[in-house]
């Protein structure tokens, strides 16, 4: 693990936020120096990419969090595109007695849930009027929580070199899903053998490297169709060689076929 993988700095949330807006941002691409009076949330859902904070870089790739203090310089470092959702808040003055929480300028996400739907299902009631903003902060302090303990459970990693083992698997797995990832090139890359590496993986997070490849591959998936992308650009995109087993995969996950779900999620005219 690098140092932008493990940020040095981490900054205090003191109190429950106040929303004042939320988003999705698509393709985007590294941007100049940029200077907020509020504090912003971000997870990535697609990509990989670079931001200087301050004096730090931390690399950011689909899973992970990263926060951007107000009044503190940030950039991004990298022309490659990505996708991320977005929190901006503020923070109470005074906070209430127990309510402070402390975390890393970015991180892992929980892998067994879905960001993106609880966004997808925040955003329309707040615009729609049903979510205050401080409401919408209540379930951000949710979240904060949430990844709170996935910090916790990284530094209890540490001490497990079996448990760390695993994380690099899921960290290579989700940096590089849209590969031909054999048992035989998952093993060569992390220099053991792969019943070895199955059994690690499993005692950890109770799934074969398979099941959890397959599980990145199709929340990939399907944001991109949510996105509106064409299904066999997204199958290939997202590892798929086989365009007939990835209709059946999807389906068997999701209920509904690739064109069914994303015929869901279209927006309708006017």
């Amino acid at each position: 693990m690098d140092d932008q993988r493990n940020p040095r700095h981490t900054v205090t949330i003191a109190g429950l936020p106040h929303v004042i807006d939320i988003g999705l941002v698509q393709n985007a691409r590294g941007h100049a120096q940029r200077l907020l009076d509020f504090w912003v949330l971000g997870i990535a859902v697609a990509g990989r990419f670079r931001l200087e904070i301050g004096d730090e870089q931390v690399a950011v790739g689909a899973g992970d969090y990263y926060l951007l203090p107000p009044r503190l310089p940030h950039r991004g470092l990298d022309s490659t595109p990505f996708d991320t959702l977005f929190f901006h808040f503020t923070l109470p003055k005074d906070c209430e007695r127990g309510l402070l929480l402390e975390l890393p300028l970015s991180g892992e996400c929980s892998p067994v849930l879905n960001y993106l739907a609880l966004f997808r299902f925040l955003e329309a009631n707040f615009r729609s009027g049903l979510l205050s903003g401080d409401e919408l902060g209540v379930q951000l302090w949710a979240i904060f929580g949430q990844l709170c303990v996935m910090q916790r459970e990284r530094v209890l990693l540490q001490a497990d070199p079996k448990r760390v083992l695993a994380s690099e698997i899921l960290e290579f797995l989700r940096a590089n899903y849209s590969g031909q990832l054999t048992s035989s090139a998952i093993a060569s890359r992390m220099g053991y053998s792969y019943p070895y590496l199955e059994r690690v993986f499993r005692s950890s997070f109770g799934c074969s490297i398979h099941q959890e490849l397959l599980r990145i591959r199709l929340q990939v998936a399907a944001h991109a169709l949510q996105m509106g992308k064409p299904i066999k650009d997204v199958a290939k995109e997202v590892g798929f060689s086989d365009y007939y087993y990835f209709l059946k995969v999807f389906k068997r996950a999701k209920g509904m076929s690739p064109g069914a779900f994303q015929a869901s999620h279209r927006t309708p005219p006017g």
